[in-house]
């Protein structure tokens, strides 16, 4: 059992790294590796039923494969996952059904949840973790390529970037004083506080003055407060303070950099004569009375204007969908651009290959 253990986790490393190789030079995977590993996993999974006469294997491959489908294909009709990595993860289904056996050799997948057969979509929601640091790795790579990294050093450190670091700095700062001076120690109260003060005052950053008039009133009254309370500012508060103000920093840098990747460097432009089917715009597109009105849908707007249901009226394009436009989506954008109701230039997402993030995800699973 143990080398068949082995045997699994090194074709499954073989097949994840051949598809991430294929996907990230020509973002598709062969119908024909797929096949081959989807193969191999069956008669893998069949014999060593057979041999260890463990036919309740097979069962658990069965489920694996129905779940995975089932499960995979509605992802993919909510537009999720394009439908490579639907093959790609039923794949898995056949190759690793379960992961309890196959990991517990790493002295993990002891828990019950390994012992579903669900691994494939363990290794989905995982993957989906992992394309954070595969997007910061691509960007770099990216950024090299196209020569923006004096660029983006220039937009970190611009006057209205560094304006909103300070500011946000100023915000955060004053509530984690209100927080220390009501001896906040539930996590879940100190994150809704921190939330609805830091939105409440954000909100009249509309005018600037009185944006800075509040905060430095927070200040000031907190400074009072401390003094009437006898509260010493103790050293350990210092240091939490300083960590603070790091992190923010940071974190302001993180935001400002993902920002500027998802802007300029991961879009790219096509005519309309240019377009394939699986391309993403960067807006949404709506047609109503004759007109068509292009939007870029932020994710807490999409999200309300689905819960009231004026998300999809009048949507003809969704920039949403990881599966992109389709054949009818080109000739609607076509038809539009004889009607000169559109440019012929179209704005496009970079998208990025999922399948190193699953092979990342994999490695992550293994050793961890």
């Amino acid at each position: 059992m143990l080398y068949a253990n082995i045997v699994i986790i090194f074709f499954v490393f073989v097949f994840l790294l051949i598809a991430s190789y294929s996907d990230f030079k020509t973002r598709t995977i062969s119908n024909k590796l797929i096949l081959f590993f989807l193969v191999f996993g069956l008669v893998f999974n069949v014999i060593f039923a057979v041999y260890t006469k463990n036919y309740s294997s097979l069962l658990s491959l069965l489920y694996s494969v129905i779940i995975s489908f089932i499960v995979f294909f509605l992802l993919w009709e909510f537009g999720v996952i394009a439908g490579g990595d639907v093959k790609l993860f039923i794949a898995m289904a056949f190759l690793v059904p379960s992961g309890s056996a196959t990991l517990q050799l790493f002295n993990i997948g002891q828990e019950k949840i390994m012992q579903l057969p669900i691994f494939p979509i363990l290794l989905f929601f995982t993957s989906v973790f992992m394309t954070l640091p595969w997007i910061f790795i691509y960007s770099k790579y990216l950024l090299f390529k196209k020569r923006y990294l004096l660029v983006v050093i220039k937009e970190i450190f611009s006057k209205q970037n560094l304006r909103l670091i300070f500011d946000s700095v100023l915000v955060v700062t004053l509530v984690g004083l209100i927080l220390f001076l009501c001896d906040f120690s539930s996590i879940f109260y100190t994150l809704v506080l921190s939330f609805v003060l830091t939105y409440l005052i954000f909100c009249l950053q509309i005018k600037k003055q009185l944006f800075y008039l509040v905060v430095f009133s927070g200040y000031l009254v907190m400074f009072f407060l401390f003094i009437l309370t006898n509260t010493q500012l103790t050293y350990n508060l210092g240091i939490t303070v300083i960590n603070t103000l790091l992190f923010i920093f940071l974190f302001s840098v993180v935001i400002i950099y993902y920002r500027f990747i998802k802007d300029k460097v991961f879009v790219e432009i096509k005519t309309i004569a240019q377009l394939k089917e699986g391309d993403i715009p960067t807006e949404n597109y709506y047609y109503s009375r004759r007109k068509l009105i292009l939007k870029k849908q932020g994710f807490l707007k999409r999200v309300m204007e689905m819960a009231n249901g004026t998300y999809y009226k009048g949507l003809k394009i969704d920039s949403n969908k990881a599966c992109g436009i389709t054949p009818k989506d080109i000739v609607f954008l076509k038809e539009m651009y004889n009607y000169k109701l559109i440019d012929n230039k179209i704005y496009l997402k970079k998208t990025i290959a999922f399948t190193p993030a699953v092979l990342l995800a994999f490695i992550l699973i293994i050793l961890f």
